[in-house]
């Protein structure tokens, strides 16, 4: 079955596309990308306002008709050295390994991340962000 959904980019007026019923977020994000351009890596989608993961399938909560919202992650990029630094809401249980993950989804593909850093510290992937406070 394939529904016709309407996205909602950031604030702009919704476009119609049609997906199958067991689209995930991401197969969502690449469908959007191939056909208006937008880099799929650096968005998220919201439905009800609750965040879909890329691995999710969307139908779940999709009627025909229904309006995702495809929100634009903010990105801060800074200095010379070509950093790209993000916002991102962690809880304090999150392990490093486990926001490295979500960094890649924000990412183009051929993106390597080395090392996530606290207070000039590196820190190892099995460490929860709570104990890097």
């Amino acid at each position: 079955m394939r529904l016709t959904v309407n996205i909602c980019v950031s604030d702009w007026f919704p476009m119609k596309f049609e997906v199958n019923e067991n689209a995930t977020a991401k197969e969502l994000k690449q469908l959007i990308q191939s056909t208006e351009g937008y880099l799929y890596y650096q968005h998220q989608i919201q439905i009800d306002g609750c965040v879909v993961s890329d691995d999710d399938e969307i139908s779940e909560n999709l009627n025909d008709g229904s309006v995702i919202y495809l929100l634009h992650v903010e990105t801060l990029c800074s200095s010379s050295n070509g950093k790209q630094y993000f916002c991102l809401d962690v809880e304090t249980d999150n392990s490093v390994a486990s926001i490295k993950n979500r960094l890649r989804n924000l990412l183009a593909t051929d993106t390597k991340i080395d090392y996530l850093c606290f207070a000039g510290e590196k820190l190892a992937d099995k460490k929860t962000w709570k104990n890097a406070n």
